[in-house]
């Protein structure tokens, strides 16, 4: 199938970012809780970050149609850390 190879690169690069940026996230912003996830339609299938830590009223942010992330304890941001990681991720993901 032509392109399915080239889909499955770029998902991977994509989970590659988001390993880095996880590692990025959690060392700039210490004790922020965030949760990765694979996004299937209206579903989001969490895979990397706060197992523990489940907000009843998180943060999400779709990246794209495939990622998304939720922060479960927002409220330690300050409103311009906040738009810095939505700026950025963004950036990254378009």
């Amino acid at each position: 199938m032509p392109g399915t190879s080239e889909a499955a690169n770029r998902l991977a690069q994509q989970q590659e970012l988001i390993l880095h940026l996880h590692q990025e996230y959690r060392h700039r912003y210490p004790g922020l809780i965030m949760r990765w996830a694979r996004i299937y339609g209206s579903r989001w299938a969490h895979f990397l970050g706060g197992s523990g830590t489940v907000s009843f009223v998180p943060y999400k942010l779709a990246l794209n149609d495939n990622f998304g992330l939720c922060i479960e304890n927002p409220e330690i941001l300050n409103p311009a850390d906040l738009d810095t990681i939505i700026s950025e991720l963004k950036e990254e993901f378009a």
